[in-house]
């Protein structure tokens, strides 16, 4: 058979599977998978990753045409440049992400960077929220074991914010905790957050189990991947799912408004929203069969 020929017979069998496909419910892949051209790939692997992708695709956009247009646009973001044949969705549904932000200075960077993680989030129909801990009456852990007691998704110290914020935090699908770096470390009031929040979880079965965490710093020039790392201990013993980016989620910058000039951090952030929608898609069927933990001997 001649390469044109066998070049239109792969585009009419990948049209044909297309349009039979259209109806099922299908999941989607990563931004920077869902950009590769079907038609540079031999006809049986392209069908099964079809299969086993379970994209969903329109009927109208099976075409040729919006075929090229998907190896066309390999550079562009998936959601804020959508190609043909992956339209700008709304399928976040009833998902929701909560940011918070453990700066007191509102509007500062780490503000910045949090809020350029909730965009893609937006974008594909989450539900979102910042909610503001720095600066905020918040007292630290008293190690009294009360909440292991009580079984209440509270803290049993009741003189601050921390209950009204956990109230929040615990029904939603992704958290995103962000500070700026003091000493090599987050900030007090997050501090309080996360060993607050992390053992009221524990002590109710694991009230985080599956859910998304990502941590975001903001950082002058170094003791930033510290700072990470300790809001990132939280989520990983709390059997939450910590998602990747393009690098560690820091962004650099002094001044209010300086790490907008870090353009590097601000792509990050971009991808880290992007993933985080991602993967709550794919986490959503399937979050509250966790496995469990062995009972303590």
């Amino acid at each position: 058979m001649a390469p044109n020929t066998l070049y239109t017979t792969q585009i009419t069998l990948i049209i044909k599977l297309i349009k039979s496909s259209a109806s099922s419910h299908f999941h989607l892949e990563p931004p920077a998978l869902r950009r590769q051209n079907f038609l540079h790939m031999p006809i049986a692997y392209a069908i099964g990753r079809m299969h086993i992708l379970h994209l969903r695709i329109p009927p109208a956009t099976a075409s040729p045409r919006g075929l090229e247009a998907m190896g066309d646009r390999a550079g562009e973001s998936a959601l804020s440049r959508p190609g043909p044949m992956i339209p700008k969705r709304n399928e976040g549904g009833d998902m929701k992400a909560i940011a918070v932000n453990g700066s007191p200075r509102k509007g500062g960077n780490t503000e910045i960077l949090l809020r350029k993680v909730l965009e893609p989030l937006q974008a594909e129909g989450w539900e979102v929220e910042l909610i503001q801990v720095g600066g905020k009456n918040i007292r630290g852990c008293l190690a009294c074991y009360k909440c292991f007691e009580n079984r209440d998704l509270r803290c049993s110290r009741k003189d601050d914010i921390f209950n009204d914020i956990m109230e929040k935090i615990v029904p939603v699908d992704a958290i995103i905790l962000g500070s700026p770096t003091y000493f090599t470390d987050v900030s007090s009031e997050m501090k309080a957050l996360l060993d607050r929040a992390g053992l009221v979880a524990v002590a109710n079965d694991g009230a985080f189990a599956g859910k998304i965490g990502a941590a975001v710093v903001a950082v002058r020039r170094g003791g930033g991947t510290h700072a990470f790392d300790t809001m990132n201990h939280m989520f990983l013993m709390s059997r939450m799912i910590v998602p990747g980016s393009t690098y560690w989620n820091l962004g650099y910058g002094l001044g209010k408004g300086e790490v907008e000039k870090d353009a590097e951090a601000l792509r990050n952030m971009e991808n880290l929203g992007e993933t985080i929608a991602w993967l709550g898609k794919a986490l959503k069927p399937h979050r509250h069969n966790i496995p469990k933990p062995p009972p303590m001997e």
